[in-house]
């Protein structure tokens, strides 16, 4: 009886499908049709926009004819073809699979699937009625169809090797003896059927967390179970639980991990104390954002006989606490890493752990696990040592504090804290020296008031007293992992946790040089060993301009991504040719591997986890920090949105800062936002996007819009469902 209830998602309640489509409506895409039919009638004619339109003027206005023609783009029912001109695109025929590979799915909101792979070069086209159920993130097997010349690989998913995710967040929408949850994630494609016992007390209209019980064959909608309720939607407390939940983290540790907390002695036992090194005499102290609660890791400083100084980083002993193999340590793996929210953190460790036990609290004893560094006032290391300490941390400082102290040099911190950072200045010039990139991207800080609504959005200043956290937490993290780089087991190199960089893709580069030179920037990128030096010379002539931060963002997603591995290749980025996590294990699962794989060394020269479990740790964990960046991406759109909801109308200046076929985007210098202006809203002229150019151009005017260009704009809508800001461009005269 459960199948007559069961619906593809374009049989859902039709005001809220239409609200989350991006497709043109019915008379749009007899329209669409119309324009295949005209440019299949003539394959091997190519037209502009200007030509179609002219074509289709008398059936429908310039502004929809625009928005057809990007839909079909969009589709690959048409293609883009030199000189910017359209083409009808032929179906790929599929008799025939020449190759399968496995890679990840990801979805678009109109049911095509890209799977990305690396045993291929590009992302593989899966048109919808070939993605066989996959979601979102699924690990599949994919059958390539024969290659075309100038065309996208193209195939069908043969078989989902692994489901990337077991809980959604959605809506209920209630049936008389069933319920289904549409998801919020436009990447679901279906709605989940509820039967009636997996309804479990939830109402109609609840934002509700669904667990993924299955897809079986023959239905249009997989199967889920309501597990729990989480409010109403459009509060901020469900926004942000709902962009968790989607991003594969769990909200809540089990009953097993409460009982091994409630086993954790608070106190120190005296035993422990005696087997480390102490040094709750020496001069230490912390330094921490404003609204830190995780204090994990402390300095100290001491002035030695011979007029040299020893200058400890001493991080937070989370591995004698979370053991492997226990609830505890397996629900930080499960998440990997905090998830650093704009109204909120998830943390990786329950509270009881991350904010209390091992949070190195001023005025109170903790267990570390610490790096000595013997240096001079040159900021060479002369001598390090690595071991597990018992500390007193003698003073919190939040950045504005410390910087204070700097600046003075009063008080009982005074003189260490310059030392110290003078030091921290002489190895951050030595590092960028030898060709360390300085990349140091804005920060967005939103300030709440008591209700949780947002008062004002600033982006983070860091100065002197970041520099020098940072810096030595560099020293730490690259000091232990060379030492462990040159140890063996078995005459093998020894198993270890690398936090490696590789070097940027050349194209990629040569994009961002043509964006750069957009704005006004010459960046030489075709040389990979200087290019450390060049990119610290270009962020030096950009500081203090308008375009920083829109360029700064374009220089990072040329770079390729650093993962965690098992395998050393180095870190281009910071120029090191080894480097590891080791500082911060309360809110990373690999800087906890790499503490256990030290002291294992240390106390046994054997290893804790051979090289393949590692391997596979780490692949985890680099996936899981790609979700967290993720959800701390769309909680900053979702505020960014909110805040502007009132701003309807308002006038702004701002910066083009992106270029696509259907528009560009703009960076609104007084609201750190950006927001769209779409091709079809630009009505004073016929506009195309030239692709080679990657600029828009208007075909009478001779009007361009491109990369850095300053414009006026009107906001005329703000989605906070979709994460949209759009905009109109306001002529002034020139």
């Amino acid at each position: 009886m459960e199948k007559n209830h069961r619906r593809s998602n374009s049989q859902c309640v039709v005001l809220k499908v239409m609200a989350k489509s991006t497709s043109p409506n019915k008379e749009l895409k007899q329209l669409g049709k119309q324009i295949q039919k005209f440019l299949r009638s003539h394959p091997s004619k190519k037209y502009t926009r200007k030509q179609i339109t002219k074509r289709f003027i008398q059936v429908a206005s310039k502004d929809e004819i625009n928005q057809v023609i990007d839909f079909l783009l969009q589709d690959a029912r048409i293609k883009r073809t030199t000189g910017n001109r359209f083409q009808y695109q032929r179906e790929v025929k599929e008799a025939a699979i020449v190759k399968k590979i496995t890679g990840e799915v990801d979805l678009a909101p109109s049911g095509v699937a890209y799977v990305i792979s690396t045993e291929v070069n590009e992302d593989v086209r899966v048109e919808k009625k070939h993605t066989n159920k996959a979601m979102h993130g699924d690990k599949v097997i994919v059958g390539l169809f024969p290659r075309r010349s100038g065309v996208r690989p193209r195939g069908k998913i043969l078989e989902i090797v692994e489901r990337a995710q077991e809980f959604f967040i959605g809506t209920v929408q209630l049936g008389k003896d069933f319920a289904f949850v549409l998801p919020d994630r436009r990447k679901m494609r279906a709605d989940f059927f509820i039967n009636k016992k997996h309804i479990n007390g939830a109402k109609e209209g609840d934002k509700v967390i669904v667990k993924f019980l299955g897809w079986p064959e023959k239905n249009r909608n997989p199967d889920g179970e309501i597990v729990e309720v989480i409010g109403r939607s459009g509060s901020h407390d469900t926004e942000m639980k709902g962009i968790l939940v989607d991003n594969n983290f769990p909200l809540h540790f089990s009953p097993a991990v409460q009982k091994e907390l409630d086993k954790i002695p608070a106190k120190i036992p005296l035993e422990e104390i005696a087997v480390r090194k102490d040094i709750r005499k020496t001069l230490t102290f912390t330094i921490d954002p404003v609204d830190a609660k995780d204090f994990d890791d402390a300095i100290s400083y001491k002035e030695l006989n011979d007029g040299n100084f020893e200058i400890g980083v001493h991080i937070a002993d989370v591995s004698h606490y979370v053991r492997p193999g226990t609830a505890l340590d397996k629900a930080g793996y499960r998440r990997a890493t905090s998830v650093y929210l704009v109204d909120r953190v998830l943390p990786m460790l329950p509270e009881k752990i991350s904010n209390i036990i091992c949070s190195l609290r001023p005025h109170e004893e903790s267990l570390c696990f610490s790096v000595f560094f013997k240096m001079n006032s040159q900021a060479e290391v002369l001598d390090f040592e690595i071991a597990k300490t018992v500390i007193y941390s003698d003073h919190r400082f939040t950045y504005d504090d410390a910087l204070e102290v700097i600046k003075s040099g009063e008080g009982e911190f005074g003189k260490p804290l310059q030392t110290i950072n003078e030091i921290a200045k002489k190895i951050r010039e030595t590092r960028y020296n030898e060709g360390s990139i300085n990349f140091d991207s804005q920060e967005l800080r939103f300030t709440l008031n008591d209700e949780g609504n947002i008062e004002a959005v600033k982006a983070k200043e860091r100065h002197d007293a970041h520099f020098l956290i940072e810096e030595f937490m560099l020293l730490a993290n690259k000091t232990v992992s060379k030492f462990m780089s040159a140890q063996k087991l078995n005459k093998d190199a020894f198993p270890f946790v690398y936090r490696i960089h590789d070097e940027p893709d050349p194209d990629k580069l040569a994009v961002f040089a043509m964006n750069a030179a957009d704005f006004g920037h010459k960046v030489h990128t075709d040389n990979l060993k200087k290019l450390p030096f060049e990119l610290n010379r270009f962020f030096q002539e950009i500081e203090g301009t308008p375009e920083q931060n829109t360029l700064e963002g374009l220089a990072i997603r040329s770079m390729a991504k650093a993962v965690y591995s098992t395998d050393n290749i180095g870190h281009y980025g910071l120029g090191f040719h080894h480097y590891s996590h080791f500082t911060s294990p309360i809110r990373r699962y690999p800087d906890l591997m790499v503490h256990r794989q030290i002291y294992s060394y240390l106390t046994t020269k054997n290893t804790w986890e051979d090289k393949l479990s590692l391997e596979e740790r780490c692949e985890h964990c680099s996936s899981m920090e790609r979700k967290a960046v993720e959800a701390e991406r769309e909680s900053v759109k979702y505020f960014q949105t909110v805040f502007m909801e009132d701003k309807v109308g308002g006038e702004f200046y701002g910066l083009i800062s992106g270029i696509t076929g259907w528009g560009f985007y703009v960076e609104l210098l007084d609201v750190h936002t950006e927001g769209l202006v779409r091709m079809a809203d630009l009505t004073d002229d016929i506009y195309d996007y030239d692709e080679r150019k990657k600029q828009i151009v208007g075909f009478s005017s001779g009007k361009t819009f491109k990369m850095g260009d300053k414009v006026k704009v009107r906001v005329i809508n703000v989605s906070v469902e979709k994460r949209q800001i759009d905009l109109i461009w306001l002529p002034e005269a020139e």
